[in-house]
């Protein structure tokens, strides 16, 4: 049995998070297939924000443990974007981040106890909550390369590295049981999954184009599996516009 099978029956298996910050890309043009100008963006430094939400969700049950269920989500995270592009749309350097952010996981287990098979207890499943503040490090520098695909002009970042910082959580046994539930195995476990996932560069894909604005979606290679979904927008303004969230 390997530790994530372990933790799982120990009421305590969790999914990982990923969010971005602090990340320098360099040298890509601002174009769309759909843009609405033919031109590249004019010459200027352009200020902006991304908005994302991430999602892990699990549930998978089997013959001993009919409910096997997690959800970690970060919702509505904000950060800022911002580079400055030449006459003929070229951008020299683009810096993301992300403040500090907010998650949380719950959990939910049911397990198969056979008649009498515990005596004077009847210690039948566990549902536990974590939360915590998450921070990021690395990811700036210059990439010195195109974009992934120069025919979609999308900007993509160096890899970062997320901490999990120092979240709480509980566990709660359901039924007569002759212990309690472990919080202290839950949160190191939280961070342990967090912690384990591994420095990943985020990709910015411009959708849409205007002469002093450009915007579209953002992604991460580690969220698009059957469990994990993010959805992400950026947005930037150059010509002392501003705006204060990406677009829907």
């Amino acid at each position: 049995m390997n530790r994530i099978q372990k933790a799982t029956k120990a009421t305590a298996w969790l999914p990982a998070l990923l969010i971005l910050a602090g990340l320098t890309v360099t040298n890509s043009t601002v174009r769309a297939e759909g843009r609405r100008y033919d031109d590249s963006l004019a010459a200027g430094m352009y200020n902006g924000t991304f908005a994302f939400t991430v999602e892990h969700t699990y549930d998978a049950p089997t013959q001993e443990m009919p409910m096997n269920y997690y959800s970690l989500r970060a919702e509505e995270v904000v950060g800022t974007i911002r580079f400055r592009a030449d006459g003929n749309g070229k951008v020299s350097g683009i810096s993301v981040r992300v403040p500090s952010f907010n998650y949380n996981v719950v959990a939910s287990q049911t397990v198969t106890v056979p008649k009498d098979s515990q005596g004077e207890w009847n210690c039948t499943g566990s549902s536990s909550y974590a939360a915590g503040m998450g921070t990021v490090s690395g990811g700036s520098g210059l990439m010195g390369a195109p974009p992934l695909v120069p025919a979609s002009f999308d900007f993509y970042t160096k890899p970062v590295k997320f901490d999990p910082g120092d979240p709480w959580g509980r566990v709660s046994l359901t039924g007569k049981c002759p212990v309690k539930g472990d919080s202290k195995a839950f949160i190191e476990m939280v961070k342990w999954d967090i912690n384990s996932l591994p420095s990943n560069p985020w990709t910015f894909k411009t959708t849409w184009q205007g002469f002093q604005s450009a915007g579209g979606t953002c992604s991460n290679g580690s969220w698009l599996t059957a469990n994990r979904s993010i959805s992400c927008n950026w947005a930037a303004y150059s010509g002392g516009y501003r705006r204060k969230t990406a677009p829907g």
